[in-house]
């Protein structure tokens, strides 16, 4: 049997690579091992008795020794004790793959606001976009950012901008629906796919998301006198001219800068003719 932190290992290469361990079902496993016992581990070990019993000779055989009683009930014995490897070795599976399922979700998510990582994102986005072609439905894509984050980092230090993003993570998870994927896009720059959502309900999503993060209490910080947090967003959803990931993307960041550009704390969706 492997140590814990062999197993841990195993557990984190597949979680890195994407291979998922194959977990059969305790029968399975119970009845391969009383097989491999009776079939296998008992012949051997009654040919082992006949070689060195003292006689030197060998003359068992599997067909005649299967239908002795005395023999059969060795044959089910050892059946037990397969069975019994074959649980042990079910439970180090069972073992595994909740670790597989741990690492899983610990590289898929972001340690500072619990939201899913930029590497979860790009697969995620990949696959809601295909699903949305595949059955016609909505998809957008929310871009976030933290206004004047940089500033407000210099002035009170990385412990306290990280307290921030925390909140904002925070309030993304109380504005968004259970079927929505929330993400820290990375820095101060957060995402949500807003899945079978429309360009006019994942702006609401976003102005309410603006709105929150604008009448969060920061009172608990250091910076006692600070105007609070406000964020700036885009909004981009899927369409004829958008239909992949890096156009849906690209779509999100130019709203996210349009928005930037006209003053902040406002939330824009995304238009052919922005920069044009």
């Amino acid at each position: 049997m492997r140590s814990r932190e062999d197993t841990q290992t195993i557990a984190i290469r597949l979680a890195e690579n994407g291979s998922v361990p194959v977990l059969p079902d305790l029968p399975i496993h119970a009845a391969i091992g009383a097989a491999v016992g009776f079939l296998l581990i008992h012949p051997l070990a009654m040919l082992i008795y006949q070689v060195f019993d003292g006689r030197g000779v060998i003359g068992w055989h599997f067909l005649s020794a299967s239908f002795s009683s005395s023999h059969f009930a060795m044959g089910l014995y050892f059946a037990v004790l397969g069975a019994v490897l074959g649980l042990a070795y079910w439970l180090y599976d069972s073992r595994l793959t909740m670790l597989y399922d741990t690492a899983k979700e610990l590289a898929a998510t972001d340690d500072l606001t619990s939201l899913g990582n930029r590497r979860y994102f790009s697969r995620k986005l990949e696959k809601e976009i295909s699903r949305a072609r595949r059955y016609s439905r909505d998809l957008s894509l929310v871009m976030v950012d933290v206004d004047h984050f940089k500033a407000y980092n210099d002035r009170l230090g990385h412990q306290e901008g990280d307290r921030l993003l925390a909140a904002l993570g925070g309030e993304i998870r109380n504005v968004i629906r259970d079927s929505d994927v929330p993400v820290r896009y990375g820095g101060d720059e957060f995402a949500i796919i807003a899945i079978e959502s429309d360009a006019e309900e994942s702006r609401g999503l976003a102005e309410r998301l603006r709105r929150g993060v604008e009448d969060l209490d920061l009172s608990d910080r250091r910076d006692a006198n600070s105007d609070g947090m406000t964020i700036s967003a885009g909004v981009a959803s899927m369409g004829d001219r958008i239909a992949d990931a890096d156009a849906l993307l690209r779509a999100a960041d130019t709203a996210l800068y349009r928005a930037k550009l006209e003053g902040r704390n406002r939330v824009h969706m995304y238009q052919d003719n922005f920069l044009g």
